[in-house]
């Protein structure tokens, strides 16, 4: 009886696990319509600051190109832009990785945005989701200059489409 029980137990704990979940390329082509919502956020120069524009304010199409290696550099697309980044897929939890990546966004305003993000994913369906860490620097087309950070946010989104080239 005891043997049982310590069987069941392990089945148990294996559940939603697999041997392989595949490689981070399974990403590759697909973009996502994503909505972010920052829960903690601080500024400076509030009063200048284009939220509209931001990158992590708000909606935004968001794709992602994985190399060979679920473990290491990856392409980020964030409205139609590429910024270079670091991934880590998870081959044991399915549907989780963690992702980090840097650059300078440029607005369809003409505001710029020199951001940094990490971000703990989940995928499954045709849904992301995850936690945010965010900051960056902007400057606005009439030359006022702040920061935004989001020490802590949310980011969901519907699979919008896959094709080839992420974004």
């Amino acid at each position: 009886m005891r043997t049982l029980f310590f069987v069941g137990i392990a089945a148990l704990s294996t559940a939603g696990c697999s041997d392989s979940c595949g490689l981070g390329q399974q990403l590759n082509g697909s973009v996502y319509s994503v909505f972010i919502h920052p829960i903690e956020w601080e500024f400076d120069n509030e009063e200048a600051f284009p939220g509209e524009a931001s990158p992590a304010n708000g909606a935004i199409e968001l794709g992602f190109e994985w190399g060979v290696s679920s473990d290491g550099p990856i392409t980020v697309f964030m409205g139609g832009q590429s910024f270079a980044g670091t991934g880590i897929f998870d081959e044991q939890e399915c549907g989780n990785f963690i992702a980090n990546w840097e650059g300078d966004y440029l607005s369809e305003t003409g505001s710029e945005h020199a951001f940094k993000a990490a971000v703990l994913f989940l995928f499954y369906d045709d849904v992301i989701e995850g936690q945010l860490s965010y900051a960056e620097a902007f400057r606005t087309p009439s030359n006022q200059v702040g920061a935004y950070r989001v020490p802590l946010g949310e980011i969901r989104g519907q699979l919008k489409a896959t094709a080839g080239g992420g974004g």
